[in-house]
C-alpha cells in the first residue's frame, strides 16, 4: 500500500463482515465474526482520533534512534549509499521511505508515514493497537511470559536481544577439528540463522490479525 490507512477500505472490510454476519447460521461463527466487527468499528474510531485516516502521521513520528541504528547497519553493507542516511541526514532518509512505499508526499507538503511505515518505525506510543496486532508473546522455560510491543524494528531489537543466548550454546563437530585435534566447536543455533528466522517471522506476519507465530528454541523460549 502506498496510502495511509484509508476510511473506504475499513468500511469496506466492515460491510465484508458485516453481510458475513447475517448469512452465517452457525452460532459459533457468527460470535467470531462478531468479534470482527467489533474490532474493525473500534479500529476505525481509534485511527480517527489518532489522525492515521488523514494521514497526519508525519516523520516525526518515526523512532529516530531506532532508525539511526537501522541505517547505521545498512551503511556497514552498502556505505557509498547508506552512509547519508547513517549520518542524519533529513533528506536521503525521506527519498529512501518514500521510495519503499514507507512513506509518502502528503497534500500538505509534508512527507508522512504510510501504513508499513507505521508498522516499520513508528515510536510504540503512536501505534494504534486496535489497528495493528503488534505484541509478541515470550513464554520462557517454566511457563514464565514476556509481552513486548512495538515497531518492527522495535521488535527486531528487543526479541533478537532476548535471543541471542541461543547463539552461546556450542556443540562439538566430529566431522571438523581444531588445532588441537579436538572436535572444532559450533554453535547450535548460528547467529545468522537466529536473525533470518525473527526477521522472516516478523516481515511476514499479518499485523492486521491478532495472530500467533512461533521462533526458537523449545528448550528455551517460544514467540507467539
Amino acid at each position: 500500500m502506498s496510502e495511509p490507512l484509508n476510511l473506504d477500505v475499513w468500511r469496506e472490510k466492515l460491510a465484508y463482515f458485516q453481510n458475513q454476519e447475517a448469512i452465517t447460521a452457525d452460532p459459533d461463527q457468527k460470535f467470531a465474526i462478531a468479534c470482527k466487527i467489533r474490532d474493525v468499528q473500534l479500529a476505525i474510531s481509534q485511527a480517527s482520533q489518532a489522525g492515521l485516516l488523514s494521514g497526519e502521521l508525519g516523520l516525526q513520528a518515526a523512532d529516530e534512534t531506532l532508525m539511526d541504528a537501522y541505517f547505521a547497519e545498512c551503511a556497514k553493507h552498502d556505505p557509498s549509499f547508506f552512509q547519508s542516511h547513517a549520518d542524519g541526514q533529513t533528506e536521503p532518509r525521506q527519498q529512501f521511505l518514500i521510495a519503499k512505499g514507507l512513506a509518502f508526499q502528503s497534500p500538505n507538503g509534508g512527507v508522512a508515514l504510510t501504513d508499513e511505515g507505521i508498522l516499520f518505525c513508528a515510536l510504540r506510543e503512536l501505534i494504534p493497537s486496535l489497528c495493528f496486532h503488534v505484541h509478541v508473546q515470550l513464554q520462557w522455560q517454566g511457563g514464565n511470559q514476556e509481552h513486548v510491543w512495538g515497531s518492527v524494528l522495535y521488535l527486531h531489537k528487543e526479541v533478537l536481544q532476548r535471543l541471542d543466548p541461543l547463539s552461546a550454546r556450542v556443540m562439538g563437530n566430529p566431522k571438523s577439528r581444531n588445532e588441537f585435534g579436538g572436535e572444532a566447536a559450533i554453535s547450535e543455533y548460528p547467529r545468522v540463522a537466529i536473525v533470518e528466522a525473527l526477521t522472516n517471522f516478523l516481515i511476514h506476519r499479518d499485523y492486521c490479525e491478532d495472530d500467533h507465530g512461533r521462533i526458537g528454541s523449545p528448550q528455551s523460549l517460544v514467540a507467539e
